[in-house]
């Protein structure tokens, strides 16, 4: 159920992307039909910043794990230092050992990738050189009871397998990711850092496409609206 709506998220995100994008070059175009490079970036840096669709603005200097990724964002990439609420300096200080420690170079961050083949959308929490492998990361800081830890690094696999792919397909397969990695940031001391590698298994994609199929096809059957 959850995946499902994941997919819906990501698919209605990237129609209405879209929509805003033909309805604002068509107005742009109706003079010499020339776009200034300067004001496309400008109109999608714009159609950016709206939290569009799936995605709900927060406040963020409330969340704690909005401040660690804003934490990570900035020792890796630079800009201005975020404030930070108490606890979340210690919750990444072993990320940042780990960052050390497999020559993490960062390049991108905060991107929005779509998988065509599956269609589903996301947000990437950072591609990088880890080890000198493209890599796909995902900082996790949501916190888990034990019995549920194996559960949700399951889903998080797949989501790192989705998202891999979606990079490949908009960077092209040169550019495919040939890593993948969780990295669990601990809230308290009742919990531990861990730094996961996701290996790539071409058979979790083909079991998810097969489930995807068949869901669409249930939603047809049904009269429901399947993407």
């Amino acid at each position: 159920r959850k995946h499902a709506l994941e997919w819906w998220m990501g698919n209605t995100e990237r129609q209405g992307i879209m929509a805003a994008l033909r309805a604002w070059t068509k107005a742009a175009t109706e003079g010499d039909g020339v776009i200034p490079a300067g004001q496309l970036l400008a109109e999608l840096t714009r159609i950016e910043s709206l939290g569009l669709f799936g995605y709900q603005k927060r406040d963020k200097s409330a969340d704690f794990g909005t401040n660690a990724h804003d934490w990570l964002q900035w020792k890796l990439c630079g800009g201005r230092e975020p404030v930070l609420q108490p606890g979340v300096r210690e919750a990444c200080a072993p990320a940042e050992q780990w960052i050390k420690d497999h020559k993490v170079k960062p390049i991108a961050v905060e991107v929005v990738v779509f998988d065509e083949t599956s269609g589903v959308g996301g947000r990437i929490d950072l591609a990088a050189e880890v080890d000198s492998i493209l890599s796909i990361c995902d900082w996790k800081s949501g916190k888990v009871k034990d019995a549920k830890t194996k559960e949700l690094y399951l889903e998080v696999q797949l989501q790192n397998h989705l998202y891999r792919r979606g990079w490949s397909s908009q960077h092209g397969n040169g550019s495919r990711s040939r890593g993948g990695w969780i990295v669990k940031l601990p809230r308290d001391a009742s919990e531990t850092f861990e730094a996961i590698p996701v290996p790539w298994d071409p058979n979790v994609m083909e079991m998810y496409d097969r489930l995807a199929d068949a869901w669409r096809a249930m939603r047809k059957v049904q009269g429901k609206f399947a993407g």
